[in-house]
């Protein structure tokens, strides 16, 4: 049984199992799950954009210090591996991005984008038996696979590959352990002063198409700042004032308007000045791109404020090289659907959809100054034949 398990059920009696090297006995009115022969391979790593992770963290008497959160929120092919972009959350703090790089180095943990010293690593297919060292952030590892067993977690119970790591970095030694379970990723984790403990573990929603309409950006594509539409296009965040903020990244824990695993996160800070967040199609903000087959615009948003904001399109008008229509909005602390077209929206009449350059959310302040973070989820474009539809 290649990375499979059994579930044994008895109904009478006692069983005795053995699969894998390891006896378990099940008796009367149990059911437990018993491990066979467990590989860790490339396809059944758990690697999908919009899957989130979540694990207890705990003292080892088992006092619980705080939840940990891990969800995918992009990948990308640079070379032979395939990066994959982990957000990581510790309670309500989101701490720093991790990514790993699968490929013929097997399983590459970086603490940064372009580091060249990994966090942690291990090969593919990672069996039973196998010993392997590197070199990392912290030191020298010296790492073993030194069995499988059944592990029970708070999100149940897995077949895993037990993997015992040694490092030592300033004459120090430290040894942690770690259950992996196929299709699931880590299950457990253990050292000195912690155990971490997988408690749910949410694969990504599939997308809700809707008729009439399509995604700009849904936000589980590859790379989610990316449109699935317009491959050079990118989303980003300006401030008109120099030093002032304004990022745009993506939310990874709070979810989507409509089930979706991701959404768009705009945080700005402004003094006298304006801040936005701006979507350039062509990719330049320079190169116009040709939306004619479309009716308008329709998108989901919501703020940590309540404040009012202006949708801007920077199209051709008439003779004019370039205009920028302006369109008002409200913001509010719930989700609310908008959506722009000539019907809904006069301001939308004098858009010509076959020369828009960039599409931007919006704000200006006076000198009393203007905070807030925004969240998009859902952009999408109308088409002409589904409008009455909306």
């Amino acid at each position: 049984m290649l990375s499979r398990q059994v579930l044994v059920k008895v109904f009478a009696g006692v069983v005795l199992v053995t699969a894998g090297g390891l006896h378990d006995v099940v008796a009367a009115g149990e059911q437990k799950l018993v491990p066979g022969k467990v590989v860790i391979t490339a396809d059944n790593l758990p690697m999908a954009v919009g899957q989130r992770r979540m694990f207890t963290v705990a003292t080892p008497a088992g006092q619980q210090v705080g939840e940990l959160g891990l969800t995918i929120i992009g990948r990308r092919t640079v070379g032979a591996n395939t990066l994959y972009r982990h957000a990581l959350r510790f309670g309500a703090m989101r701490i720093h991005d991790v990514w790993i790089a699968v490929g013929d180095a097997g399983v590459v943990s970086y603490d940064s984008f372009g580091a060249t010293l990994p966090d942690n690593q291990y090969p593919l297919p990672l069996k039973e038996g196998m010993a392997f060292e590197y070199e990392s952030t912290k030191g020298k590892v010296r790492a073993r696979v030194v069995g499988t067993e059944a592990v029970e977690v708070p999100a149940g119970k897995f077949a895993c590959l037990v993997i015992v790591r040694e490092k030592e970095a300033g004459g120090r030694k430290k040894t942690e352990k770690e259950w992996m379970a196929p299709g699931v990723g880590m299950v457990k984790a253990a050292g000195e002063g912690y155990v971490i403990a997988l408690t749910r573990a949410e694969a990504p929603p599939k997308p809700k198409p809707e008729k009439g309409a399509v995604a700009l950006n849904t936000f589980d594509t590859a790379d989610p700042l990316r449109s699935p539409l317009f491959p050079r296009a990118v989303w980003t965040g300006l401030a008109g004032e120099p030093g002032r903020s304004s990022v745009v990244d993506i939310e990874p824990f709070l979810g989507g308007a409509d089930g979706t695993p991701l959404c768009l996160r705009w945080t700005y800070t402004t003094v006298g000045t304006w801040a936005s967040a701006n979507i350039s199609l062509g990719g330049d903000g320079r190169t116009p791109v040709d939306l004619s087959k479309y009716e308008g615009l329709s998108f989901y948003i919501k703020g940590l404020l309540e404040r009012p904001c202006a949708v801007t399109i920077h199209t051709k008008i008439g003779d004019e090289e370039r205009s920028m229509v302006h369109i008002p909005i409200q913001v509010t602390t719930e989700w609310k659907k908008v959506v722009l077209t000539p019907e809904a929206r006069q301001e939308m009449d004098g858009v010509d959809p076959s020369q828009v350059y960039t599409i931007s959310l919006g704000d200006a302040a006076g000198d009393e100054g203007a905070a807030n973070v925004i969240w998009l989820d859902e952009i999408k474009l109308l088409l002409e034949d589904h409008m009455g539809e909306f």
